[in-house]
């Protein structure tokens, strides 16, 4: 088992890797001398992870992007307020991404700033949405547009966790891997294959190499760049502004993160190329990688290209006069923000 050091806002925070049950995790927290934990998980999440062993208030919400609501963060904050927690309790956000975000948000502003401690339970928080300290809900506008940086004190990670974690979801957690490969490593790029059929797999070796991989990877760009102001940061979004688009688009319904993700590292290299900023194939190898984690490449048949574009311009990263993309020049060449024309992006996507 093994521990990193994560860079945050100010200094680091642990992330362990460790084979510890959820029991085990609150109890060390109670020991550490925090006066009250206050669990927050998912429904899914309770029937397959949680154990007898947890006796501390458990706040439970339904599975999906749904539950990162207003709604749901203000009952959130309500029930931790009736179960009287306080600033020297801790939060702990056992879950995938949605719980983490739900969670961690909550953390920061309930008492104007509470502990919190993120149990990631799916690949996608394992190598991705546990790292970095962002939280957030959604609007129907856009997602994640209203959030805030609140650092864990720790991340918790046990890969035994992903033995009940259905495959589509281990393949979505995958298109983060893929990202990080793209973006830093095109040795490691070449050889997904192996590291994908141990995952799909379940050995629990391929795993643990996976998310360290991961867990390094993300700590190198966000440690320059911890609040996403310097523009490094920014390249963690390879995919996501269409990705994130995608989601929209379909009302969360129909596609998971991942999926989404790897939909829109595939679009995105498209424009780059077609900007010729990226190198001619990148598209194409990207496609195959995908293809090959048994994500899809390809626009949703039923998506609206309207409301894909809206989308993509309502996006909180964008600058005035078109629309904000995380572009690569080539496979392991980290790359650039670029400002993308609305007639480039709607070329590439009505032709996708």
């Amino acid at each position: 088992m093994s521990e990193f050091a994560f860079p945050g806002i100010s200094g680091t925070y642990p992330v362990w890797v460790r084979n510890n049950t959820v029991a085990e995790v609150v109890n060390g927290l109670l020991e550490h001398g925090y006066e009250g934990a206050f669990v927050v998980t998912d429904s899914n999440v309770q029937s397959s992870v949680l154990d007898d062993g947890v006796t501390c208030p458990v706040f439970v919400c339904e599975p999906g992007e749904s539950s990162k609501s207003h709604e749901r963060l203000f009952e959130l904050e309500r029930w931790l307020a009736q179960q009287r927690a306080n600033r020297q309790s801790v939060v702990v956000a056992i879950g995938g991404g949605v719980v983490g975000d739900l969670a961690g948000f909550a953390a920061a502003v309930y008492m104007r700033g509470v502990a919190w401690v993120n149990c990631a339970t799916s690949l996608i928080a394992m190598v991705d949405s546990s790292l970095g300290g962002k939280t957030g809900i959604d609007l129907p506008e856009g997602k994640n547009l209203v959030g805030s940086f609140h650092d864990p004190a720790s991340v918790v990670i046990n890969p035994r966790w992903l033995s009940t974690l259905s495959d589509r979801d281990l393949k979505s957690g995958l298109a983060e891997v893929i990202k990080y490969t793209v973006l830093l490593d095109a040795k490691r790029f070449e050889g997904l294959e192996s590291w994908i059929s141990g995952a799909m797999s379940r050995d629990e070796d391929t795993l643990e190499e996976i998310i360290a991989f991961s867990i390094k990877s993300k700590a190198s760009i966000v440690g320059g760049d911890p609040l996403d102001r310097r523009g490094q940061r920014a390249m963690l979004n390879l995919g996501h502004t269409v990705g994130h688009a995608i989601e929209a688009a379909l009302g969360y319904q129909g596609m998971l993160h991942g999926e989404a993700v790897a939909v829109g590292m595939v679009l995105e290299a498209q424009i780059g190329e077609a900007i010729g900023f990226t190198q001619p194939g990148t598209s194409d190898r990207i496609r195959e990688a995908v293809r090959a984690a048994g994500l899809p490449a390809e626009l949703p048949r039923e998506i609206q290209i309207a409301d894909l574009e809206r989308a993509m311009e309502a996006d909180k990263k964008n600058v005035v006069g078109g629309v904000s993309l995380a572009l690569v020049p080539s496979i392991g060449e980290f790359g650039v923000v670029q400002n993308v024309p609305a007639d480039i992006l709607h070329k590439v996507v009505t032709e996708q």
